[in-house]
Parts: C-alpha cells; sequence; structure tokens
C-alpha cells in the first residue's frame, strides 16, 4: 500500500518503532492522554438519564466513572456491565467499557454497540481506539477515516486531535500527524498529550535532543515515569539525544579549539605590530632598564607564550580524537558501502597508530644535553677569559661557567639545568664561541658582540621558557616521528595542526626573541658604544658568509684532489673560482660574480633583507639604525687589536676545529644521502 511515508530505511524504521511501541502501550497510554476534568455538566445528564430509568444503574454508573478515573480498570468494568444489565441501550457504558475492557475484539464489539445506539463523535471515537489496539495494519487503515470523521466533527476538541494523531501515526501518515499535532499543539498547548505527540514528531524530523525534552515533559505533566522512560529507552530517543549531545558538544568545542588558535595567530601578528612601534618610539635616552612600554610588551609576550604553550597541550587529545574521528568515519563509510578494502584500511589504522604514538612520545621527550663543542678552559686563552669577565662587569651580569669553542662562525649563549636547577637559578651558563668569527673581529668589536649575548644574561632571556622550549621539541619530535613512519600528509589532521601551530607558535616565540635582540643591542651599545656594536655586527655577518663560502670551496676541492683540508682559518678569498669548481648543472650564474663580488653581495643582501615573521632576530639594516639613534658615548675608540690574538695556541685550535668541521659535512652527507634514497623509493 502506497502512504505518505515511503522511506523505511533509518527515519521510516524509526517510525515502525514508535507505532509499535505505541500500539503495544495504547491501551495504558490512551487513559493519561485523555485524562482531563470530566464535563460535570454531561456526567450530570448521563445520570439522569440513567435514574429515569433505573436508579441503581446510575450509582453503578458513578462509581465505575470514578474507578476508571482513579485507573482500576477491573472494578471499572465490572461496575458497567452492571449498568448495562440494568439498561440494556446505554451507549456511555458501552464506550467506556471499550476503553476497560482487556480483551481487544471485547472492546471493538463493545465500542461498535455504542457507535451504533449513537452516532455520537465520542462513540467513534471508541471504536477508533479499540481499532488502534490491534496490531494487524487492517484495524489500523478502517480506524483513519473515523478519526478522521471526527477531527471535523470537534475542531475545537483536543481529544479528537489527540486520537487523529494516534491513528495518523499508526498509518505511517507523517503529513497528516504532524498537521494533527500542530492542531492540537493551538488547542492544547500545555497539554500532557501535545507534548508527547510533539516528542514523537521531533523524532521524526531526527531531532532527537527536542523528542527527549518533549517525552520528558510528559512525565512533568502527569505520564507515569516508567511509561515515558520505556518510551525513550525502546525507541532509541535517549540514545541518540544522547550522541548527538556528544557530538555536538565536540563540535563546539572544536569551534572553540579553532577560533583560540585563530586568536594566537592574530595576537601574534598584533604583538609583532606593537613591538616595532615601541621600538620605534622609544627614548633615544635609553639606560639598562628597558622602558615602561617594553617592560609591558615583555610581561604580554611571557602570557602569551605561557598560554600557546598551555594550550598545545590541551590540543592534543583534542587531535587525537580528530585523528580516530577521521580514521574511524573512513572505515566505517567503507562498511556502510558494504565494501571493505582490507589493505586500505590496515594502512589508515597504521597511519592513526603512527600518529597517535608519535605525539603521546613527544610528551616525553628528553633531549641529552650534549656540548655543542669541545670545552675551552681558561688556561688555553687566559687573555680570552679576563674580556668574559670584563664584559660581565660591564653588562651587570654574573661570568658564564662555561666556554664551548665551535668551528662555525656564530657567537650565542645558554643557559642549561634542570627544572629545579632553573627554579633556583642554579643553571650552568654557556658560552658558544664559533671560531671562524674571531678572524675577523677586533677585540673591540668581539666585546661589543659578546655584550650583547651577555645582555640575554642580564635579561633572563636564557633562563625562562622551559615550557616553551619544551613545547617546541614536542612539536619538532611529533613531527618527525610521523615523517619517518609515514603519516605526514595533507590529509591527517594531526600532521595540520602540529605545522599550522608550529607557524602559530614561531609567529608569537620569534616576535619575542627579536624583542630579546633589540634589548640585547642597547645594552651592548650602552657597554661599548653604538659604533663598536654596529662594526662588530657588520663583521659577524660578513665573516659568516665569508667563513662559510671558503670552507665550502676548500672541502669540495679536497675531495676532489683527494687531500687533506687546508687550515680553514688561515684561507685568503681567492680572486677567482678555482677550475672546474661548478658542476653543469649549477649553470653559470654563479660564475658571472667572483668570490669577492659574491660576498660583497650577499653581504648587502643580508643586511637589507626584510623582517619575517618567522625570524628570530629583526633585519640587521634596522638593528643598526635603531643601535645609531641611540645616544650612547663611545667607550673605547682605539683598539684595534684583533680578537684572534685573545687566543694563546690558535695554531692548535684551528686543526682540531678543522677536522671537527670536516667530519661534520662527512656526516651531514650520509644522512642527505639516506634521505634522498628514502625520497626515491617514496
Amino acid at each position: 500500500m502506497k502512504n505518505n511515508y515511503c522511506n523505511y530505511s533509518g527515519r521510516g524504521s524509526l517510525l515502525i518503532l514508535l507505532v509499535s511501541i505505541l500500539v503495544s502501550m495504547l491501551v495504558i497510554i490512551s487513559g493519561h492522554l485523555y485524562a482531563s476534568e470530566r464535563d460535570q455538566e454531561k456526567e450530570a445528564q448521563y445520570y439522569k438519564q440513567l435514574e429515569q430509568k433505573s436508579p441503581q444503574a446510575a450509582e453503578y454508573f458513578r462509581e465505575a466513572t470514578e474507578a476508571l478515573d482513579r485507573g482500576e480498570s477491573k472494578i471499572a468494568a465490572d461496575k458497567y456491565k452492571q449498568v448495562l444489565d440494568l439498561v440494556e441501550d446505554f451507549a456511555p457504558a458501552y464506550r467506556r467499557l471499550s476503553y476497560v475492557t482487556e480483551q481487544d475484539k471485547q472492546a471493538l464489539r463493545y465500542a461498535r454497540r455504542a457507535l451504533k445506539i449513537n452516532n455520537h463523535p465520542y462513540n467513534k471515537m471508541a471504536v477508533v481506539t479499540a481499532l488502534l489496539r490491534f496490531t494487524d495494519k487492517t484495524y489500523h487503515g478502517e480506524a483513519l477515516p473515523l478519526a478522521q470523521e471526527v477531527a471535523k466533527e470537534l475542531p475545537d476538541d483536543p481529544q479528537a486531535y489527540i486520537l487523529l494523531c494516534q491513528t495518523a501515526l499508526a498509518n505511517y501518515k507523517d503529513v497528516l500527524f504532524n498537521a494533527a499535532v500542530l492542531k492540537l499543539k493551538t488547542l492544547d498547548p500545555d497539554g500532557m498529550a501535545t507534548h508527547y505527540f510533539m516528542g514523537i514528531s521531533a523524532a521524526m524530523a531526527e531531532d532527537w535532543e527536542r523528542a527527549e525534552k518533549e517525552i520528558l515533559r510528559t512525565k512533568e505533566l502527569g505520564l507515569p515515569a516508567a511509561i515515558a522512560d520505556k518510551i525513550l529507552e525502546e525507541s532509541g530517543i535517549k540514545d541518540r539525544a544522547q550522541k548527538w549531545r556528544i557530538f555536538r558538544y565536540s563540535i563546539y568545542g572544536i569551534v572553540v579549539w579553532a577560533v583560540v588558535l585563530v586568536l594566537l595567530l592574530l595576537t601574534g601578528m598584533v604583538l609583532s605590530k606593537l613591538t616595532l612601534v615601541s621600538v620605534e618610539k622609544q627614548d633615544p635616552h635609553v639606560t639598562g632598564e628597558p622602558s615602561a612600554g617594553i617592560r609591558l610588551m615583555r610581561r604580554i609576550y611571557k602570557v602569551i607564550l605561557g598560554m600557546s604553550s598551555i594550550y598545545f597541550y590541551i590540543s592534543l587529545p583534542v587531535v587525537i580524537i580528530l585523528v580516530l574521528a577521521a580514521g574511524g568515519g573512513v572505515i566505517y563509510g567503507f562498511y556502510t558501502v558494504g565494501r571493505i578494502p582490507i589493505k586500505l584500511v590496515l594502512i589508515i589504522v597504521v597511519l592513526m597508530f603512527v600518529t597517535i604514538g608519535a605525539m603521546i612520545k613527544s610528551l616525553f621527550i628528553r633531549p641529552k644535553e650534549e656540548d655543542p663543542g669541545p670545552r675551552l678552559e681558561e688556561k688555553e686563552a687566559p687573555k680570552l677569559f679576563q674580556v668574559l669577565r670584563e664584559v660581565a662587569q660591564k653588562v651587570g651580569t654574573q661570568m658564564v661557567d662555561t666556554v664551548f669553542i665551535v668551528s662555525g662562525a656564530e657567537i650565542a649563549v645558554f643557559e642549561r639545568g634542570s627544572l629545579w636547577k632553573r627554579f633556583l637559578g642554579k643553571t650552568e651558563r654557556c658560552l658558544i664561541l664559533g671560531l671562524g668569527v674571531l678572524k675577523g673581529l677586533t677585540q673591540l668589536q668581539l666585546k661589543s658582540i659578546l655584550a650583547h649575548e651577555f645582555g640575554h644574561l642580564y635579561n633572563k632571556d636564557t633562563a625562562g621558557g622551559t615550557l616553551a622550549l619544551h613545547v617546541r621539541r614536542s612539536i619538532h619530535a611529533s613531527a618527525q616521528a610521523m615523517a619517518e613512519g609515514g603519516a605526514a600528509r595533507w590529509y591527517n589532521p594531526a600532521w595540520l595542526f602540529i605545522n599550522g601551530f608550529y607557524r602559530i607558535f614561531l609567529r608569537i616565540s620569534e616576535g619575542a626573541s627579536r624583542l630579546q635582540e633589540v634589548l640585547a643591542d642597547q645594552l651592548s651599545a650602552l657597554a661599548y658604544g653604538a659604533k663598536a656594536f654596529v662594526q662588530g655586527l657588520s663583521s659577524v655577518i660578513k665573516r659568516s658568509i665569508e667563513f662559510n663560502l671558503m670552507a665550502n670551496i676548500e672541502i669540495t676541492q679536497a675531495e676532489k684532489e683527494k687531500r687533506e683540508l687546508h687550515n680553514l682559518y688561515t684561507l685568503e678569498v681567492p680572486k677567482n673560482w678555482p677550475e672546474g669548481f661548478f658542476s653543469q648543472e649549477e649553470g653559470s650564474s654563479q660564475e658571472e660574480k667572483s668570490p669577492p663580488e659574491l660576498i660583497e653581495a650577499e653581504f648587502k643582501e643580508a643586511l637589507e633583507q626584510p623582517t619575517s615573521a618567522y625570524d628570530s632576530h629583526p633585519a640587521p639594516q634596522k638593528r643598526i639604525e635603531w643601535v645609531k639613534r641611540l645616544k650612547t658615548p663611545e667607550k673605547e675608540t682605539n683598539n684595534e687589536k684583533t680578537a684572534w690574538e685573545l687566543l694563546e695556541n690558535p695554531e692548535s685550535l684551528e686543526k682540531r676545529m678543522t677536522k671537527e668541521l670536516y667530519e661534520n659535512v662527512k656526516q651531514w652527507r650520509v644522512m642527505q644521502a639516506m634521505a634522498e634514497a628514502v625520497y626515491e623509493e617514496e
């Protein structure tokens, strides 16, 4: 039979279930749905009719009705039968007897008898109610037109539309059912039956939470809790409402989580702009202490960095859930279409485990504190250590505990030690001194650069940030583990998060770092003058370019000629490129400039390059511009001695560092070859 409800998968099966529950409980439910204060005027008419025929019948009728209203069906049935024994054709007794009779067929006979005696709409309602007690759909079809007649005859009677709702539902007439519910809502907005059917209507529309809310409302209005709970449980409304709530709150959580991520990004961008403005507007008559505006910026950065770090760890469970949801959703999708590609499912499961494992493992990463290079003892360079003490005293901070000498052209400071040592202020304060940079610096320029680095120690830039550093390590560890496990893919939510968050975190942390560099520059200028700092910074940049180029040329030529490396620290920049230095693939673009010209070009480019949002240092040209603006006296003017002279035995260090640099290059090339091999296999 064709009907308005043609989709029996999902929504249709739910309707069938609701109907079966309704039919099985109809006798119990109907009494409660029809429950209302009786029309006493009409009741008086019934008593009057009976008293004219039999006063005893009138008394039995009163007792039966009272039992009916109390829910005592058996007593009510016996009393109504006694009424009919005395007054044979009393339709109201037959009608009410049909409601309390346990046997379905007998109830239908009583209802039909009432309708035959009097074609009143209430008697039609009794017949419809009796027909709906059967599970046979034929009876339901017979009830439908009769229920529609009653609704037309009693357009303002809520009970007529309660019955029409039941009948439409039993016949799967969802359009008629919803129309009847709307009408019932206008007639009796606070009725128990109204909320009951509104709940059923909401369930049919798959609005599970509203359906649950309406059924629970019927409990408040008088429907026994056992009946309401059974409807919620057996129809699946309660379970689906709970799942939908979890899903909805999860969506809200993800939206809030994403909004916070965006806010962190915007905060990083705004802070970066504010930092630039604060530095630009700073009083040129600086002292050793930052201005009020700069101090405020530092506090804001500290708070935002802390919040970002905490947010990262809070995000990990969310990302893991997204990974499980994405992977599980794909697998479930295969299941629903009836075809499960085993190999693909296994790949998805492996990627899920790799991703989740990488993220959990990153929480417990504890990098080993390895020395960046050989330790330089004071007895090996007493003049250098004397300079270090002088610089520390001028800046106003403590002397470093350890000096590491490295082969490159960098100078930096850092602190290391456990969290407890950091809390107690007993960390090891370390200086990294690149041998490659000393060759091109005067002692005054070296002092200015060291003053900058000691400025970081003075400002405690290296003492804090433990949580932020751990976050960065966790991100790197997660990314590396995912890449090695083949889970570094655009469709992996965790990989997208790690990449996105890392960029946001860099914007914030590197913005803070740029502010730290500006403050350290100022301390250097106060200690040794702006001119010395500018010259020192320029020399470090140029020497770094020069040393890297010379080391590259020498290592390439040594490997080509199969010979030992010459001392990298005594090499002079050649006027021309060695013969055959460039391969054909590299073309002739670099050969257009001689080595000195190339160094000058790269030096100029390094000075003029703009500051990126992900740079840890402001652009060199900006740093020079800001320092030149400061009103600082020149502390030393005639110190042209080279920094190289501060070393007692430079030749020994030169040989040692040359060998170390070559070993590092060979190790790097082996790792690069392995990575290229893996890439080609993929």
